[in-house]
């Protein structure tokens, strides 16, 4: 044993009784003989071959088998792991239909609002006319004017309030986008 390298040397100690018995026999090693020896005995003759070189300690022979247990926990970890990750992309598709939905919202709202828009230029070069034929209809107009002026700030307000909505849906999915990144 001494002729032999310390990784060989560390090899043939991690074996198993087992192995080293298998490795001997498949050496020629008589299967009487083999039984008879203790595990000292078959480390000794097992790297007295691998030192004359009639047999030499294969890579299937120094690595354990595979663990049951740790290969059911190994496949658990990639079955979270996977889920995990469909549950990531689930999640970043729903953030997309949201942010789909608020934008076609405030699309509807624009599109409401030039609505208004050109409802009201309508109505002011109604009453611009109206006003130069009837000082007392100016008055009524311009009542009229103010109520749909109000009409337009409130709608203002909710396409402002519509709009801090969408920045923060925006926000949210680049700080998704951020972590799904690293967890990929």
């Amino acid at each position: 044993m001494d002729t032999l390298s310390d990784q060989q040397r560390e090899n043939i100690q991690k074996m198993s009784d087992e192995r080293l018995r298998q490795g001997l026999s498949a050496a020629g090693m008589p299967a009487a003989a083999i039984s008879a020896l203790a595990r000292p005995a078959l480390i000794e003759a097992w790297a007295e071959l691998v030192a004359t070189g009639r047999e030499r300690p294969t890579q299937a022979l120094t690595v354990p088998m595979a663990d049951t247990e740790l290969e059911k926990r190994r496949l658990d970890f990639e079955e979270r792991k996977w889920q995990e990750q469909l549950k990531l992309e689930n999640d970043k598709w729903q953030e997309q239909m949201m942010l789909e939905n608020q934008k076609l919202k405030i699309e509807q709202e624009h599109q409401n609002l030039e609505r208004e828009k050109v409802q009201l230029e309508q109505q002011r070069l109604r009453l611009q006319v109206e006003a130069a034929e009837n000082p007392a209809a100016l008055a009524k107009n311009m009542a009229m004017l103010y109520a749909v002026f109000l009409v337009v700030c409130q709608m203002m307000q909710q396409i402002c309030q519509l709009s801090s909505k969408m920045l923060n849906v925006c926000l949210r999915t680049c700080e998704f986008l951020v972590l799904f990144r690293r967890n990929c």
